[in-house]
């Protein structure tokens, strides 16, 4: 601290520098706290009113160009207890004042409203302002007063003083691999040969080999390609030709080559339950595993659920310490995707997969209009139109399929529409994130968490059209995640209202249809639906989504033409 007085002491005696400020307590000579010398005393400036225009006039006045910084509660203290003596303060200078003393302040001198510790104005004074950096070069000022002292930092590509040079990086060799190098202005381009790629041609695209089961990597104009093994295709030659992986609602079967299994009989591979049978012929293996069943494992990510199981060969040893059994190990995987287009009758999706990747499917689901409050008997799909009457109460579930019981179904959101056009522009929502916004809409519990549930009494359009339609997207979680979005149900919010939550409703599309339901006015509506009451309807969807974390899927719109009497729940029991 000391050393940093005297310095500019004898900084104010030279003869080019007129000078009764100083800079004290920094860390450089061209920073600190600002003390001004009057009356034969040295004295602080406080900190009230002070700017980059008051250590402006104070740098300029100590030799600099310009100040970067004004500080302010005793920045350069560094802990000290120290009290100080001011003589200035509320200083405001307009930064074209040759000196301190000429700014104009409200106090006369040694007048101050301020703590003796903790209040000092400072400054970082810079010799920047002119400097003549180019090229986006950065000025690093010497700490020592002048209009020359400064440094220039250049930007990559440049050099020189100012920064006022080009570099050759083609000279330095910055194209690598016998690539084509051009320079420019503080920068250069590389035109790589036929397999390599990045910015100095250093990435060899087949080196390591991208082609997997001994495929050839072979560099081309537009990056390279894989000549493939016979037996082996795909773009890495991945994929085993012939092997085929086929995904339905509630299975997942595999056919593989014997080839691709070392020519071993089923007898010799097994699932990770081995209780599990393999079945073959001469030229195939075939293994069929329940989604739930055989050790298969489910996981569920953002964008699908998994069913994963394993295939090895059984360990057959001779005389305990060999064997001439090939190792096999192959991963089999079927993913339902997150979001597909829901249909009246289950489509599986089968495809050729990469040996140890994976199928696709789609899960299936069920729709049901119930004749009465307990849920226990379905209408038969083949009896509608259904005749109710107007205010009568609906039942409808919507039920998961595939044997997986760790799947829970939430009704997302439900829609009436008077035609099977989901997003028709004469709509009524009925239920909105999970929650009835309209009296006569009830969320039933239900014993199977696998199956959602609701009623909603009759009505209809004041159109002439007598049908309603019934729209319902419904998402699919994983039933033990407490975090899932089934598990949260209604989902409401203070600053969410009931109209904002019905237009909200209107984003979903994907949708399946059920019906008709007829609505009249006169008492033939029991009579109309004797006969139409079964003990099991199901009306499979397809799988709509499954989502971050959960399970998610859009399911479901039960489509209901609505116009007649459906008879009452005594008579339907």
């Amino acid at each position: 601290m000391q050393r940093s007085v005297l310095t500019v002491l004898l900084l104010c005696r030279l003869s080019y520098v007129f000078c009764l400020v100083r800079l004290t307590s920094g860390p450089r000579e061209n920073e600190g706290h600002v003390e001004v010398y009057h009356s034969g005393r040295w004295g602080g400036v406080c900190d009230d009113d002070w700017d980059i225009k008051d250590a402006t006039v104070v740098c300029r006045e100590l030799g600099y160009q310009s100040a970067s910084e004004a500080s302010a509660f005793a920045k350069y203290r560094n802990g000290s207890s120290k009290a100080t003596f001011y003589w200035l303060d509320n200083v405001q200078c307009s930064g074209k004042e040759s000196t301190l003393e000429s700014c104009p302040r409200s106090n006369q001198w040694g007048i101050h409203n301020c703590n003796p510790v903790g209040e000092n104005a400072g400054a970082v004074c810079s010799n920047c302002a002119n400097a003549s950096c180019s090229n986006n070069g950065a000025c690093v000022t010497s700490p020592s007063p002048g209009a020359g002292n400064f440094t220039c930092s250049c930007a990559v590509g440049w050099t020189g003083e100012f920064c006022q040079e080009d570099v050759d990086e083609c000279g330095l060799g910055a194209c690598r691999n016998r690539a084509n190098c051009t320079n420019t202005g503080g920068g250069y381009t590389c035109s790589c040969p036929i397999g390599y790629i990045g910015r100095n041609c250093q990435t060899n695209l087949c080196d390591p080999s991208p082609c997997q089961h001994e495929g050839e990597c072979v560099p081309e104009s537009q990056g390279y390609r894989c000549a493939c093994q016979q037996g082996w295709e795909g773009t890495h030659c991945g994929t085993a030709s012939g092997v085929v992986t086929t995904c339905t609602k509630s299975r997942m079967r595999i056919d593989i080559p014997r080839g691709y299994v070392g020519g071993l009989p089923a007898g010799h591979l097994q699932l990770r339950d081995p209780s599990c049978n393999v079945t073959g012929n001469e030229t195939f293996v075939s293994i069929s595993t329940p989604l739930r069943g055989c050790g298969t494992r489910r996981l569920v990510t953002s964008n699908d659920i998994i069913y994963t199981n394993v295939i090895t060969n059984r360990r057959v040893y001779i005389q305990g310490i060999a064997t001439r059994i090939q190792s096999v190990r192959i991963t089999v995987q079927c993913r339902y995707p997150r979001v597909v287009q829901a249909k009246f009758n289950y489509q599986p999706d089968s495809r050729v997969i990469e040996f140890q990747d994976s199928g696709t499917g789609r899960l299936g689901f069920e729709m049901r209009l119930y004749a009465t409050s307990a849920f226990r008997r379905v209408y038969d799909q083949g009896k509608f139109p259904i005749r109710v009457k107007l205010g009568e109460p609906l039942y409808v579930g919507v039920k998961v399929l595939g044997g997986d019981q760790g799947l829970a179904v939430l009704l997302q959101t439900c829609r009436a529409t008077p035609s099977p056009d989901p997003d028709d522009t004469t709509g009524f929502p009925f239920v909105v994130a999970g929650c009835p916004v309209d009296d006569t809409v009830t969320l039933v519990s239900s014993p199977d968490v696998t199956e959602s549930r609701f009623t909603i009494r009759a009505f209809r359009f004041i159109t002439d059209n007598e049908q309603v339609f019934l729209h319902c997207d419904a998402i699919v979680c994983n039933a033990t995640d407490p975090q899932s979005r089934c598990s949260q149900g209604c989902v409401t919010s203070a600053n969410v209202t009931q109209s904002e939550r019905m237009r909200r409703s209107a984003g979903y599309n994907n949708h399946v249809m059920s019906g008709p339901i007829m609505i009249f006015m006169n008492e033939k509506a029991s009579e109309d639906n004797s006969g139409g009451v079964t003990s099991s309807v199901l009306l499979p969807i397809a799988l709509l989504a499954i989502t971050a974390l959960t399970v998610l899927v859009l399911a479901g719109v039960v489509l209901f033409q609505l116009a007649g009497h459906r008879r009452n729940e005594g008579t339907a029991g």
